[in-house]
């Protein structure tokens, strides 16, 4: 804790240095003080009611800002879990801290498709690896140091990684916009873990490997398409070579989206993950329309995996998603509706899930419920929620939102129905221009 406040302090000398070095003076534009807190029932957190809090404070400069947040644990001394400071010096961009990073870098750490909502829209491919300062809420990250200028960033993870990326647009006749982008880097692989004897794969000691990726898009009045490739040094031999596209073809109310993945066997991720998905394919058609005064839209998404065994002597097998959704939205309501069915070749079982979510805008608050069903093993579980934000009125000068939800699970064989968990929060908010505070508290209970 000692070497990041130390480290901070250098940073913030450094800026203000830079100020006098050329960069736009520092003048302070506001701060915002944050806090959580988070009680549980004992029996469940090792006979401690409280299971963690943090408070945390961001200011914000012309040119330049600051955050910081330190973390509370029930058996454990206070952390400096996220900090960061960034500045611009001239036309670069500098960041260091606990740096978040997404894009490219995403892609080489998990290049697998995800399986969105069937309603959702295919834009290109994010470039460059997009550093940023930590939120208050961020996940935990090892310290870095970034720049960023014009279409060229570059990072540096202390003791685990340096990459850069570079991005360029470019004119294309028949098309709105296109663009071609490039991210490698150095990454320290962990070593596999484990006997390998079970897995089939051979293991591997800790070791650095290249990795790298190109990234090429365009979009015009009815086409999106996106495609990355990349290879990376594979610690176990010959390297691996992964290729992800998304494609979009709209013509009036009426949009066809495709995506696809594949990958060799064997390929290991930056962050030390073993894959194992070999192929991946997406049908998406979607349809958007008007029905009694609501904007609609309806969708339908087809998704397919192909995987290997993980063990020696699994046999490959194929796992398949059917998605639909259904949403309507006007000016002060909303309704969405989806459900999904589930298939594994490797359990040959089925699963299936469903969701409805409306909303309201009323004079004051903004209301949004939902529940959701899943179904798997012979049980189903039920989610029920309540959100409240305050927009307006009394309570809006200090209430942000107020939400509570509840999990209850039903056993079909036994006929055994109880309530897993119950969590309620409140947000509160408030300050002027110059300073500014919020606070969220948390009650989690689990039977």
């Amino acid at each position: 804790m000692r070497q990041r406040i130390l480290m901070l302090t250098a940073a913030l000398c450094a800026l203000s240095a830079g100020g006098r070095l050329g960069a736009s003076p520092l003048s302070f534009r506001n701060v915002e003080f944050y806090a959580d807190s988070t009680l549980t029932n004992g029996s469940r957190n090792g006979g401690s009611f409280f299971k963690g809090a943090g408070t945390g404070a961001r200011v914000s400069m012309t040119g330049a800002s600051a955050i910081g947040t330190v973390s509370f644990t029930p058996d454990g001394m206070p952390e400096l879990s996220r900090w960061g400071i960034s500045g611009r010096i001239r036309r670069a961009d500098l960041l260091l801290g606990t740096l978040n990073f997404s894009s490219a870098r995403s892609r080489l750490s998990s290049p697998q498709l995800t399986v969105p909502s069937a309603l959702h829209q295919t834009t290109v491919l994010a470039a460059g690896i997009s550093p940023r300062l930590p939120g208050f809420t961020s996940s935990k990250k090892s310290p870095a140091a970034a720049v960023s200028f014009g279409g060229i960033q570059g990072a540096w993870v202390f003791g685990s990684e340096a990459l850069i990326s570079a991005s360029k647009e470019l004119r294309i006749p028949l098309t709105s916009s296109a663009q071609v982008s490039l991210c490698a880097g150095l990454f320290n692989l962990k070593g596999s873990a484990g006997s390998s004897w079970f897995t089939g794969r051979t293991w591997y000691a800790e070791q650095t490997c290249l990795a790298g990726t190109a990234d090429f898009s365009f979009t015009t009045a009815h086409i999106v398409s996106s495609t990355a490739v990349a290879l990376h040094q594979n610690p176990r031999g010959a390297p691996s070579l992964w290729v992800r596209t998304h494609e979009s073809l709209t013509a009036g109310p009426f949009t066809l989206g495709a995506a696809f993945f594949a990958a060799p066997p064997g390929l290991v991720t930056v962050s030390s993950t073993e894959n194992y998905t070999r192929l991946q394919a997406q049908l998406n058609p979607q349809v958007s329309f008007r029905l009694a005064g609501y904007s609609a839209a309806a969708g339908i998404l087809a998704h397919a995996d192909f995987y290997e065994g993980k063990e020696r002597g699994e046999e490959p097998y194929v796992r398949y998603s059917l998605k639909a959704d259904m949403r309507l939205i006007n000016q002060v309501s909303s309704l969405h509706a989806n459900s999904t069915v589930r298939y594994s070749g490797l359990t040959e079982k089925f699963e299936w899930s469903s969701k409805v979510q409306g909303s309201v805008r009323l004079r004051n608050t903004s209301q949004n419920s939902s529940l959701t069903v899943k179904s798997a093993d012979g049980s189903r579980t039920y989610t029920v929620s309540q959100k409240s934000t305050f927009t307006g009125g009394k309570a809006a000068r200090f209430l942000k939102s107020a939400s509570v939800s509840a999990d209850f699970l039903d056993d079909e064989e036994s006929g055994f129905f109880k309530v897993k968990s119950v969590t309620g929060s409140i947000t509160a908010r408030s300050g002027g221009k110059k300073i500014k505070w919020s606070a969220k508290a948390t009650l989690s209970l689990t039977f």
